[in-house]
């Protein structure tokens, strides 16, 4: 009954054509979990993981179809990178990243419990490149950017003073190893704010998957 309810809720909130891309939405991600033979669907909030951070985010896991077209936009090797995934989760990203045959993945995640299900995940993934993957289990304000990171990846996982340490973390690496670093970021108005003004970074392409949120392909200059 309550599936019912909200199906009729939704249609007369939203209407039928939003409908069937909220329908085609959800089977595309369960079709590539099965593809990929892997688990990592359905949103959880923060408070049932155990974390008590207010910047942090209940996780939600990106869509299927999002992550992967702006991993395709970046213009470069990817069997030369290093991909780091800020706020991995079920580690959703993390398997998209592996079928670009990355040099290295990193996720990093401050919850055990999706931590354990991320390295389970990878474990039993199928049609697999990268070999080379690590789940880090750490505060993201405590991780130290290594010099062979060069794509990274945040799907809105945290917010104010610790998205604004994060992106300190990446500049002093920047300064530290100059290279050319691509970031992607989902909701990328959180991200605007901290670089304003700030001449290191720039964003060089902007796209649309979901109707409230945007999403932000931005590289070192």
């Amino acid at each position: 009954m309550s599936k019912f309810y909200n199906t009729v809720m939704f249609l007369m909130r939203f209407g039928i054509k939003q409908f069937v891309q909220e329908l085609l939405y959800r089977y595309n991600n369960w079709y590539y979990d099965r593809w990929l033979n892997v688990n990592t669907a359905h949103m959880i909030k923060k408070s049932a993981l155990g974390i008590n951070k207010t910047d942090s985010i209940d996780y939600v896991p990106i869509g299927y179809r999002a992550i992967y077209s702006m991993l395709k936009k970046i213009p470069i090797d990817k069997s030369h990178c290093t991909f780091l995934d800020y706020g991995s989760g079920k580690g959703r990203a993390v398997v998209v990243a592996a079928i670009f045959s990355f040099k290295r993945i990193i996720g990093v995640e401050i919850s055990d419990k999706l931590v354990a299900i991320a390295q389970t995940n990878i474990a039993n993934m199928k049609h697999r490149k990268t070999i080379q993957i690590e789940i880090i289990q750490s505060d993201a304000t405590e991780f130290i950017v290594s010099r062979d990171v060069n794509i990274i990846y945040f799907f809105n996982p945290f917010i104010r003073e610790t998205l604004q340490k994060v992106v300190d973390n990446i500049y002093f690496s920047y300064k530290e190893y100059p290279r050319k670093i691509y970031i992607l970021f989902f909701n990328d108005d959180h991200f605007e704010k901290i670089i304003k003004n700030q001449d290191w970074i720039k964003k060089t392409y902007q796209t649309r998957f979901y109707p409230n949120y945007s999403y932000g392909l931005y590289e070192t200059v």
